[in-house]
């Protein structure tokens, strides 16, 4: 699959059973950290991110229809940068 091609999954493979076969050294560590650079990263940056923004949205909405009362009362500026959040 090209998803597999692109990961590279066959070359975490290799690399995992090289380790479980010879033995562990920082070489080894370094190519199979590098292999894994796009799971980290998604887990480490993509998600967090994605969680961080999300809940950012949630307040703009919260704090503009509650606390502002209604995006005060039908500011253009207020309702703009929402609309742009949401888009």
């Amino acid at each position: 699959m090209e998803l597999e091609q692109d990961i590279g999954l066959d070359a975490i493979t290799e690399d995992i059973e090289e380790i479980e076969d010879d033995g562990f050294d920082l070489p080894k560590l370094a190519k199979t950290i590098m292999a894994f650079k796009i799971v980290l990263n998604l887990i480490f940056v993509a998600l967090p991110w994605t969680w961080f923004s999300w809940l950012l949205w949630v307040w703009n909405i919260v704090f503009n229809s509650w606390l502002n009362k209604g995006w005060a009362e039908g500011n253009f500026w207020l309702l703009g940068n929402t609309a742009f959040a949401t888009l």
